[in-house]
């Protein structure tokens, strides 16, 4: 089950802002472990997400939500990595089965992957060889 931050960063990939109401509301149950899924985790809290709050960033915060939850990760994962990492897989994964067209791709306008592809088409983005890797700056930090 992805810690809630994980569905934080989903939201700012996908939607563009953290919607933490909506994690905390669709895991309200979550002491009682995987078991909490059985109330929140389906189509109709998708849909009493846009009654309580008529926003498409919450309803769809929502629905990412669920799918995040539902990745379950094929094969078997290596001993040496953390249980962290293997939940931090989830958007790797989840944005992998976008990009094959396995489960839908929302995009909002102040989203992270909406200000990516812009930056791509117009050329903002620094896109490198990956041969070409060059010593990092002393005074490189990200500021964001």
């Amino acid at each position: 089950m992805p810690q809630h931050e994980i569905h934080y960063n989903i939201d700012d990939i996908f939607i563009g802002q953290k919607m933490p109401d909506v994690h905390q509301i669709l895991d309200i149950l979550s002491d009682e472990g995987p078991n909490h899924r059985r109330m929140f985790h389906d189509d109709g809290a998708v849909a009493d997400t846009w009654i309580a709050t008529h926003s498409l960033e919450a309803t769809w915060s929502a629905r990412l939500h669920l799918i995040a939850d539902r990745i379950v990760r094929r094969g078997d994962v290596p001993q040496e990595l953390p249980q962290n990492v293997r939940q931090e897989s989830i958007i790797a994964e989840m944005m992998d089965l976008m990009a094959r067209g396995e489960i839908e791709l929302v995009m909002f306008p102040n989203s992270v992957i909406v200000s990516l592809l812009n930056s791509i088409s117009n050329g903002t983005a620094k896109i490198v060889d990956p041969s070409d890797i060059r010593p990092l700056r002393a005074n490189y930090y990200i500021r964001r």
